[in-house]
């Protein structure tokens, strides 16, 4: 990255491609950061017993009937690893919510099963 941005030398410029120069512009005023817009598909499911939990952690596609989205707005195919598995009782029902969140590629060094 330059050390100062705003002192560019205007044959670099005329150099960059489109999409450099947009990005250039965001960084001349300031704009560091994005917002980026991940799936969560969750199951919430109720029985008399105990239900069992776990795989948190691991790659894991949610239930079809879900419908969670099977790839991005630009195409690329999510990855959706089980980020949560509560279980909690109330009265005599015990309720289980999973969640899984969609990822467009997964460190496979940290989450297992890719």
């Amino acid at each position: 990255m330059m050390e100062h941005p705003d002192e560019i030398e205007t044959d670099s410029y005329g150099d960059m491609s489109d999409e450099a120069k947009h990005l250039y512009a965001r960084l001349a005023r300031g704009q560091t950061s994005y917002a980026l817009y991940i799936p969560v598909a969750r199951q919430t499911t109720a029985s008399l017993t105990m239900p069992a939990s776990g795989g948190v952690g691991e790659v894991d596609n949610p239930p079809a009937a879900i419908g969670a989205p099977s790839s991005s707005g630009n195409g690329k195919t999510y990855y959706y690893v089980k980020t949560s598995d509560r279980r909690s009782k109330q009265s005599n029902i015990w309720t289980r919510t999973q969640e899984w969140t969609g990822f467009e590629q997964v460190d496979t060094d940290i989450i297992e099963g890719v």
